[in-house]
């Protein structure tokens, strides 16, 4: 699966890596990688390249890692959730989780203001059928696989505005995923708040 979190108008400035960095290396945890969450706690190293930065979980191979692009543009993309059985895990708090954090670090660090342009997908999905989660307040409890996705790729774009929160901007993408699987999301997961998710 893969968030990209961008400007939603072009800037007129660049940043180089070792800038994009700098800013990154304080505590506030914006650039944490999605799906990182199931790996904790575990050590991060970091990559340059000629158009910017990234962060990566030191696991072999790479399962899951962030890269900020010198236009401000972040892509993450997490490998091991898909991985880790055959039916689509419950995803909706490591994206909710990677979107307010790439939001505030174009906001806080980058000083691009919202709103900002996301994009999620998930693919290698088509015939798995779906984690269906039971409202347990403060814990997550699976309680049943359930549909079959008729696509093997699933992708939607949204805006994230000033003031949103993150759950309620991506909210398109969860339904459509649940849709895909012919499935209806459950409407308490709206507003439900997501324990940590170590798994």
């Amino acid at each position: 699966m893969w968030l990209r979190v961008m400007p939603e108008f072009q800037i007129d400035r660049k940043w180089h890596g070792t800038e994009i960095r700098d800013l990154a290396k304080s505590n506030d945890n914006y650039l944490a990688p999605l799906g990182i969450e199931a790996f904790l706690p575990i050590s991060t190293d970091h990559i340059f390249s000629e158009d910017g930065f990234g962060i990566y979980v030191v696991h072999k191979p790479t399962q899951c890692v962030v890269f900020v692009f010198e236009t401000g543009e972040i892509w993450s993309i997490d490998a091991y959730h898909l991985n880790v059985g055959t039916s689509i895990p419950l995803i909706e708090p490591y994206l909710i989780k990677a979107l307010t954090g790439y939001s505030a670090f174009l906001r806080e660090r980058l000083g691009v203001p919202p709103p900002h342009r996301w994009i999620a997908g998930i693919e290698g999905v088509k015939r798995r059928p779906i984690e269906i989660p039971v409202n347990a307040p403060g814990q997550v409890i699976i309680q049943r696989v359930s549909g079959s996705c008729l696509s093997d790729e699933i992708v939607k774009s949204g805006t994230h505005e000033q003031g949103a929160d993150a759950q309620t901007s991506l909210r398109p993408f969860f339904v459509e995923l649940f849709a895909k699987c012919m499935i209806s999301r459950p409407d308490w997961m709206d507003g439900f708040v997501w324990p940590s998710m170590p798994y």
